[in-house]
């Protein structure tokens, strides 16, 4: 992994953006498809890599464990890998200005252990380079070819 972050996205200069880390999670299961969360908005349907901020006082990888059980309700096997970190300027929509500051772990998934939350999001596995098209933000389909060259 290399010491440089890259970054992504520009921001607008109307309002400064809140630092957000966060973490997301690449998952593969036994066919090669990718975990990838397909998020059900007011303003239509998004992708995204599993995952999201930290809590206080939380790690990343406890984040990413919180999060991979919450959007999926898979719990994680093993112990996470960090492959990649990327900084990317987003706005939500409701209108929050972030400076997102992830980190991508390279995770195998383990079984079902209910506990997901989130009711919009559903688990869909992809083929990965179907995953990079989709994804909602350039870090993570950035992120994904970073894991597929590992």
């Amino acid at each position: 992994m290399s010491d440089a972050i890259p970054v992504f996205g520009t921001p607008d200069g109307e309002a400064p953006y809140r630092p957000r880390p966060a973490a997301y999670g690449l998952l593969s299961d036994t066919r090669a498809k990718l975990a990838v969360v397909r998020i059900a908005e007011e303003t239509g349907t998004e992708h995204d890599l599993p995952g999201g901020a930290l809590e206080a006082g939380e790690t990343p990888e406890a984040a990413l464990a919180r999060e991979i059980v919450e959007e999926t309700g898979l719990a994680l096997a093993g112990t996470p890998r960090l492959i990649a970190r990327a900084d990317h300027y987003w706005i939500k929509p409701d209108g929050t200005r972030l400076l997102n500051r992830a980190h991508y772990f390279a995770a195998t998934p383990g079984g079902d252990i209910g506990g997901k939350i989130e009711d919009n999001h559903t688990l869909v596995w992809l083929a990965p380079e179907e995953a990079i098209g989709l994804m909602r933000h350039d870090a993570a389909a950035w992120a994904i070819g970073q894991w597929l060259r590992r």
